[in-house]
């Protein structure tokens, strides 16, 4: 359980620090924009060569792009890819009135620093999301002390594909006792040493529908032959 605590505690740190490095981000590009549409003279750009190189398995693409300013012919790198692109597209840029070889995609003008701030958001409320169940687990850590228990037999380990936070799908934990049967929450900590057929001890609150599942308390049911199927 100390394991998974300071997984949880190393996991808000990451998103916090990720969300506020994405917000520094967005607000230095949205200023770059900025300069680009106050200081800068929208025109047209031909795609005239798509370049990539391969490192591993990222692939970084450049985009090699032909304008004219005042009689001038420039070629320069646009410095953005997207998919669809392709030679001899026609496409918008806006360039420095004052040094027309600094050029943008017009395109993301407006709509890269929106997508920067709602990463940033969206990692600040998985922090949120990882701050809340690590509070919420330790009150439910008190019903240990405070609660009823009960022992059930672990029937089913599933795995909840529909989503996942920090690239980890959840899981739930399907037991009985008798007649009474039992369902877990999704459950991000390590259920590796849980298996079907295990007895796992619950705390039930006095007070209200909560409940704790002590991970640690699975073990094998020394009443059942562990190496037959579970419903055999």
């Amino acid at each position: 359980m100390k394991h998974k605590k300071r997984n949880y505690i190393i996991q808000i740190i990451v998103c916090f620090l990720a969300s506020i490095g994405l917000l520094i981000g967005g607000i230095f590009y949205s200023k770059s924009n900025n300069n680009f549409i106050d200081n800068g003279i929208k025109t047209q750009a031909t795609i005239t060569d798509i370049q990539f190189t391969r490192t591993g398995n990222s692939t970084n693409y450049y985009v090699l792009v032909e304008y004219g300013v005042d009689g001038v012919t420039y070629h320069n790198e646009l410095g953005t890819y997207y998919a669809g692109m392709s030679e001899g597209q026609v496409i918008d840029i806006w360039y420095l009135k004052t040094d027309p070889n600094k050029i943008t995609d017009a395109s993301t003008t407006n709509t890269g620093p929106i997508i920067v701030y709602c990463f940033s958001g969206f990692m600040l409320l998985a922090a949120g999301i990882f701050v809340f169940i690590s509070l919420n687990s330790k009150d439910l850590t008190n019903l240990k002390k405070t609660g009823t228990k009960v022992t059930y037999r672990v029937t089913h380990l599933v795995c909840n594909n529909n989503f996942a936070i920090g690239g980890s799908h959840p899981w739930k934990i399907y037991c009985e006792n008798g007649s009474d049967k039992f369902v877990s929450h999704n459950i991000f900590g390590d259920l590796s040493g849980i298996q079907v057929g295990y007895l796992i001890d619950i705390y039930k609150s006095n007070v209200n529908k909560k409940y704790f599942i002590d991970l640690d308390s699975a073990r094998a049911d020394p009443n059942r032959i562990t190496d037959k199927p579970f419903n055999s």
